[in-house]
Order: C-alpha cells, then sequence, then structure tokens
C-alpha cells in the first residue's frame, strides 16, 4: 500500500512538474509571437507579457468578487484597462498599441 502511495505521489509530482513548464513554454512562445508581430526585442516582449497576464488577473478577480455591483465592476474594469494601457504606452509605440489592444480598449486611455 505504502508503494502504490509513493508511486502515486511521485506520478503527481511529475505531472505539476510538467504543467508548470508547460505553462512557462506557452509564456515564452507568446513572448516571443509579441515580439515577431510588433517587432521589438524579446526583452521588451516579456514585459509586454507580464503587463497582459497581470491584466488577465486582476480581471478575472474582479469578475469574480459577486459583493461588486455591475457599475462598481465595470468601474473597476475601466481602471485596469487604462493601468494596461498606460504601462503599454510605455513601451509601445501607438501602431504596435493598435496590434495588440482590442478596439474596444483602445480609446478608453490615450497617452
Amino acid at each position: 500500500m505504502k508503494k502504490k502511495i509513493t508511486l502515486l505521489s511521485i506520478a503527481l509530482l511529475f505531472a505539476c512538474i510538467s504543467q508548470a513548464q508547460e505553462r512557462d513554454s506557452l509564456k515564452s512562445n507568446q513572448a516571443k509571437h509579441i515580439s515577431k508581430e510588433l517587432a521589438i526585442s524579446q526583452e521588451k516582449a516579456e514585459k509586454v507579457t507580464q503587463i497582459m497576464d497581470a491584466y488577465k488577473s486582476q480581471a478575472k478577480a474582479v469578475l469574480a468578487n459577486t459583493t461588486l455591483s455591475k457599475q462598481q465592476i465595470s468601474r473597476q474594469m475601466a481602471a485596469l484597462i487604462a493601468e494596461k494601457n498606460q504601462k503599454l504606452g510605455q513601451i509601445l509605440t501607438e501602431a504596435q498599441m493598435d496590434k495588440i489592444v482590442p478596439t474596444t480598449e483602445r480609446n478608453q486611455v490615450k497617452k
């Protein structure tokens, strides 16, 4: 019985490690795609990816918060979008931002 639990634990550990490596690989591929699409350095692409990932996780948290009213959600999402666009605007040109920022979010904040 102990052998089965040990083997199961080892298998679970390998699965977790594999999944973590897969996430890192996806982020790396995303940064490479952004670098190529926007003709920017890999370093800038990684910063863009970090900004976008932070925005996504914060947006998910806002949308998952069931205690907020629709108006509060709308205000918080607008603030997150403004913050994301401001940070991206420090790294990217207007033309580059047009390529990766959704149309509905582009004009919410000017540089």
